[in-house]
């Protein structure tokens, strides 16, 4: 297989990237925004009174105004590692943005072969409008990595459509998983919906 020939070089990638989000994450963190807080106050809410919402006079209130996805994760971690450990949180994005960079590799190999793949990685890792988010307590990184497995998936199952006019149903039903995850943690999620379900249409059309 391509990746095992060139698996020195993904490895590399993968160890500049980390070590390149781990300097944002000592220098630059960002734990105390306005937005952070307030997913935060939900994700502690929800796992001391099983309310997904913000204490209010000491009563927890329910609450509509955040996507659960966010708060959801918060609440895991925390639940894990304690109350308003950022640390974890910090390092457990830096492994789903190094994810991330591997299904831009693994969409770039799909599309345009390995050399595609190995410069599509590199640039990723290197990029420091996304790896910066790593050391961000919001819902940024872990919202790209569903959009990428989105974005590979679907090109999986288009190639397979093309190929061999079969659906090719499990990438589609992982497609749809990684629809509903960036959808739960951002709203401009459901453009994937809407892009790839115009798409189809064309395609059954």
């Amino acid at each position: 297989m391509p990746i095992l020939r060139h698996r020195r070089f993904y490895l590399y990638a993968l160890l500049a990237g980390f070590v390149f989000r781990l300097f944002f994450i000592v220098h630059f963190p960002v734990t105390t925004d306005d937005d952070t807080v307030f997913y935060a106050e939900i994700a502690k809410t929800w796992v001391d009174h099983g309310t997904y919402g913000q204490m209010k006079d000491g009563v927890p209130k329910p609450t509509y105004t955040r996507l659960p996805g966010y708060p959801a994760f918060l609440a895991a971690v925390f639940f894990v590692f304690g109350d308003s450990q950022y640390l974890p949180v910090l390092l457990i994005q830096t492994l789903f943005d190094l994810g991330s960079c591997l299904f831009i590799a693994a969409l770039a190999r799909a599309m345009f072969g390995e050399g595609a793949a190995l410069t599509a990685l590199w640039v990723s890792i290197l990029c420091p409008f996304t790896a910066n988010y790593a050391a961000v307590a919001l819902t940024e990184t872990l919202s790209i990595f569903f959009t990428t497995l989105t974005l590979w998936s679907a090109v999986k199952g288009i190639l397979v459509l093309e190929e061999t006019r079969n659906w090719g149903t499990k990438w589609w039903l992982l497609c749809g998983f990684g629809i509903a995850g960036a959808t739960l943690f951002r709203p401009d999620g459901i453009m994937l919906f809407m892009v790839l379900g115009i798409f189809l249409c064309w395609q059954l059309v």
